[in-house]
């Protein structure tokens, strides 16, 4: 035997033996933690079923309690309340609309003022369930009341006054029927076949009353049961809580797994020289297309690029996986935008709407500082409308560009001025683009200062100029210069805040920016904002 067939020999046989026992490490492992998994998942789905019965338990309790501590109640089980039955209860009707099986008024002397069950023995099973003590002074009790193969949810509540005084006159209690409409309703939410039945004469005995709350799993040939034991209202009989699914877990990952291990040990014994000699054109070659592909769609030029797909093997699987993956994320990115233009729209039309309510309501006024503080609220307004109609008229919704923003800030301003001579606006500088965040700010600061540069720059109605300039730096920081031709600043402008310059100061806190009012050396005056981006 040649030097090269034993190395051939001895390789295979080690790799053989290695991956057997790899094999039979993982199958042991696996097969615990597919166990394991199973009997989560299984008490899992009983502790979700035992939590829903439990929630009904105490939505019941609540309505319970709403009758049993009502004034009307009160003075119907004290006798002085005699159209109780025909204005609350109207022969039944009351008790099938709040979907009961079963309702009990019983008076502190005994006497039963009224009974409804739609299966023969449920309120005398409910009264066995109370001692004769309690039966005349009940406290508030729930839980869950068998009747042959159906089980109830009940809650027991002393009748007393609405402030909870005086003596209990007698109980109310109240029950609701499991049926296999809300069992199905209980499976659809657990996500597994749920049932509550009675438990059966094995299941009552003193063993299984140790084994109250703890959850049993029973591993069958092709489902896995998992049951609690829980005690009734009088705590001695009990009542099950089950739940049933296929074992699809084991069953695929044990199939999965014993095809895996024959497949393995076929190809490191039959093809482990020929395998690292393919693995270049196999795998290697493919998983750097994949790369580049991912890297290509990374890198953002070209967002509908997908992942080339070929062959019908895992990586196929896992290529056209992600390709779904893709789409389905393009898919939901069209929807959210689709949702936040939606939304903007929304807000413009209500914003405006607010605007068009102020404006009317100026016009009714008559004092000159209701009009003055209408119209700053209106124009205020109207600024934040504006941001969200520019959004609207973009092909995104992530992005605003100022200049245009600011030119229909100023045109608004405008067109709400009823001055013959009006100045006009020049615009300095270049296409910058800001977010919203930082566009809502912005607009008001800017409409504010237009605003009054408008009204108060211009002495008696003058024509004149305002000039808005923006520019950005390479450290990505935004630069607004708004300056205009006017009378400039008056003395006592440091000392007379007002609103607008408040509201300024605080926007400019908010972006993290800082500003200046100043007049120019040539006259009027120059407004300096700046914001990091």
């Amino acid at each position: 035997m040649t030097i090269r067939r034993k190395t051939i020999t001895a390789f295979a046989m080690m790799i053989a033996s290695m991956a057997l026992s790899i094999i039979i490490a993982l199958m042991t492992f696996y097969n615990r933690s597919i166990k394991a998994v199973e009997v989560g998942e299984a008490e899992d789905a009983v502790s979700r079923l035992k939590y829903l019965v439990d929630e009904d338990i105490r939505q019941l309790d609540i309505l319970c309690r709403d009758w049993a501590f009502w004034d009307d109640s009160y003075d119907f089980s004290a006798g002085t309340k005699e159209d109780f039955l025909e204005t609350n209860l109207d022969r039944g009707k009351t008790v099938e609309m709040l979907e009961l099986s079963g309702m009990l008024i019983q008076a502190s002397d005994g006497k039963r003022l009224y009974g409804y069950e739609q299966r023969v023995g449920l309120l005398d099973r409910i009264l066995a369930s109370m001692s004769p003590f309690e039966s005349l002074f009940p406290e508030s009790r729930t839980g869950l009341v068998s009747t042959g193969d159906e089980i109830h949810l009940v809650s027991i509540r002393p009748i007393l006054r609405s402030d909870l005084s005086g003596q209990p006159h007698g109980f109310i209690a109240m029950a609701r029927n499991l049926d296999k409409s809300r069992l199905d309703h209980y499976s659809r939410i657990v996500g597994r076949i749920s049932v509550v039945r009675p438990a059966e004469p094995t299941e009552a005995t003193g063993a299984a009353e140790e084994a109250r709350g703890h959850i049993t799993i029973d591993f069958r040939d092709k489902e896995t049961l998992a049951s609690q034991i829980v005690a009734e209202l009088d705590g001695r009989g009990v009542a099950v809580l089950l739940t049933a699914a296929p074992t699809v877990i084991s069953r695929y990952g044990t199939t999965r797994l014993l095809s895996l291990s024959v497949i393995v040990l076929v190809i490191i014994i039959a093809s482990g020289t020929a395998f690292v000699l393919m693995l270049e054109g196999i795998l290697l070659g493919r998983m750097r297309s994949i790369g580049k592909d991912l890297n290509r769609i990374a890198a953002g030029d070209d967002w509908k690029a997908r992942i080339s797909v070929t062959g019908d093997d895992e990586l196929t699987v896992l290529c056209s996986a992600m390709n779904g993956s893709l789409d389905r994320l393009d898919s939901m990115l069209d929807e959210r935008e689709a949702m936040l233009h939606e939304i903007h729209h929304r807000v413009r039309n209500n914003l405006q709407l607010i605007a068009s309510m102020l404006s009317l309501q100026s016009t009714a006024a008559t004092s000159e500082e209701t009009i003055v503080a209408l119209e700053r609220s209106r124009n205020r307004i109207m600024a934040l409308a504006i941001v969200h109609d520019e959004i609207l008229d973009r092909p995104t919704i992530y992005r605003i560009e100022l200049r245009g923003l600011f030119e229909r800030i100023a045109s608004s301003l405008t067109l709400a001025d009823a001055v013959a001579q009006r100045p006009s606006f020049l615009f300095e500088g270049e296409i910058v683009e800001v977010d919203m965040d930082t566009a809502l700010p912005l607009a008001m600061i800017v409409e504010e200062v237009l605003y009054n540069a408008h009204r108060h720059a211009f002495a008696g109605g003058t024509p004149g100029e305002i000039t808005i300039g923006i520019r950005r730096d390479m450290a990505s920081t935004l630069f607004i210069e708004i300056r205009d031709n006017g009378i400039g600043l008056p003395k006592t402008a440091s000392r007379n805040r007002g609103i607008g310059l408040s509201l300024v100061e605080a926007l400019c806190l908010q972006l993290r920016g800082r500003h200046s009012l100043s007049g120019a050396p040539e006259g009027g005056t120059v407004f300096r904002l700046e914001v990091p981006l």
